[in-house]
């Protein structure tokens, strides 16, 4: 089963959108 981006958005407590974003490489995201 592949890993999606709301699997990690629901481990991490992230939502979709901003797990995208640091997966993308976005220079909009901090690394707190």
């Amino acid at each position: 089963m592949k890993t999606t981006l709301k699997d990690i958005a629901d481990q991490t407590g992230l939502s979709i959108s901003t797990v995208s974003r640091i997966l993308r490489g976005d220079s909009k995201t901090s690394s707190d």
